[in-house]
């Protein structure tokens, strides 16, 4: 029996509240090629694989695992690669939503590279005064301290199986920005990677503002980590690496994003891009609604306090 073309792998902890969303998205994609969805639950003590084995029956192939032994999305996406059939994997989160063409989209993309990164929606799954925070993720992801190379969201992320195996999966070490490590990873190898903007994703921002600290303080830290790690080419350009990213769809973009989910905000920034923050700070000023305005103070709050913390550590 011939087996998936495809291994939808959904790391989840606690996650009973969102994951049947993700899985009803699931089930009503449109020209998808075949797959599986592996959910692997890391350790949840609500009612996660319960809700995950209500859809067996609008998603046959799907199959629960236990990831527990090590905790961490990294280790629970590398437990469901581990179980995959599939000759791509695909992955996404469990309080995301991803849209009808968002599989067919990643795979179509997958024809003329190794990995494939989509795109973000904000507005469908957030109140209103939560979209506009300077958190929004989209693509490419560029860190000021190496904007040549671009990276993807591991929560929208397609790369064959054969690749991510060569690569040894995410690096379970990082608790956060493993996402662009792989990628990083994966051009220094030789892969090319690739950007799908019409491969979407609805994101789920964090809800609250002590939420929103802890989750800046965990991306602050997680990217001083991986600079650590990868040292001793930060701030250089190996030969030929941009050439290795391929953006389907750039024509209609019209700005370059830094990521700043990622990214402490002690880097320098150029005047122009300085200016552009500037202009969006003072537009929320102005507004009615000013929650989006506090939770943009506290998200670089934390950044600061994360990124302090990392370089006081031995």
């Amino acid at each position: 029996m011939t087996g998936p073309q495809v291994s939808v792998i959904i790391p989840a902890y606690n996650a009973a509240a969102t994951l049947a969303g993700q899985l009803a998205a699931l089930a009503a994609q449109q020209s998808a090629p075949s797959f599986e969805v592996i959910v692997s639950d890391n350790g949840s003590d609500d009612l996660t694989a319960a809700v995950a084995h209500d859809h067996g029956a609008r998603l046959p192939d799907l199959t629960v695992i236990d990831s527990t032994a090590r905790r961490g999305p990294s280790a629970a996406r590398n437990s469901g690669a581990a179980h995959a059939r599939g000759a791509v994997l695909a992955f996404c989160d469990a309080d995301d939503v991803v849209s009808p063409g968002w599989l067919a989209s990643l795979v179509r993309a997958l024809d003329t590279a190794d990995a494939v990164a989509g795109a973000f929606e904000h507005r469908r799954l957030n109140p209103p005064r939560a979209i506009a925070v300077s958190w929004n993720t989209d693509i490419p992801i560029r860190l000021a301290s190496w904007p040549d190379l671009p990276a993807g969201a591991s929560s929208n992320l397609a790369i064959t199986t054969e690749a991510f195996r060569a690569l040894g999966g995410f690096d379970e070490d990082l608790a956060t920005c493993e996402d662009i490590d792989l990628c990083w990873r994966a051009q220094l190898a030789g892969y090319r990677l690739a950007f799908a903007h019409d491969a979407v994703v609805h994101e789920r921002k964090r809800s609250g503002l002590r939420a929103t600290y802890r989750q800046s303080v965990a991306y602050a830290r997680g990217t001083h980590a991986l600079e650590l790690k990868h040292r001793e080419l930060l701030g250089s350009t190996p030969p030929g690496m941009v050439s290795t990213a391929v953006d389907h769809g750039a024509a209609s973009r019209t700005t370059a994003d830094v990521d700043s989910r990622a990214m402490p905000q002690s880097h320098v920034h150029s005047s122009v891009d300085l200016s552009r923050r500037l202009r969006a700070l003072g537009s929320r000023v102005r507004r009615p609604d000013r929650a989006s305005l506090l939770a943009d103070l506290v998200w670089r709050i934390g950044q600061r306090h994360g990124l302090e913390a990392e370089r006081s550590r031995p």
